[in-house]
């Protein structure tokens, strides 16, 4: 086969391994990246429930302002506002942790036009 090509089969061989190694080390910095970014998510999304928790038992009188019935539509109406951004900062988290390569870089894009729209749409009203 040498022969008939007229290159150097060992030098080729030993391209083609490196080249498929290189490949698997960089997969496995980005799979390290990812989860990163995920277990970044999480914690993000877990640390105002935390919070919370932590002054339900310093100061239950301040925590239950949000359920006094002078409040009460204002304050679970704050409560429910809170978790609706949690779940979709959770989600968009996850979304940015998940993409590859051009899908990334549209996720990205059109979080920012979303997010910029309603900060426009904020000022106009």
């Amino acid at each position: 086969m040498q022969r008939e090509v007229g290159g150097n089969l060992a030098e080729i061989i030993d391209v083609i391994t490196y080249t498929i190694r290189e490949r698997i080390r960089i997969k496995g910095e980005i799979s390290a990246l990812t989860a990163q970014a995920t277990y970044s998510g999480r914690a993000l999304s877990i640390m105002p429930v935390g919070l919370l928790c932590i002054l339900w038992f310093l100061n239950r009188s301040y925590v239950m302002e949000f359920f006094n019935k002078a409040t009460l539509i204002c304050g679970v109406g704050a409560l429910v506002a809170a978790v609706v951004l949690i779940i979709i900062g959770s989600v968009v988290m996850s979304r940015i942790a998940k993409c590859r390569g051009v899908t990334c870089l549209t996720t990205i894009i059109i979080i920012l036009v979303i997010l910029g729209i309603l900060g426009v749409r904020r000022y106009w009203l």
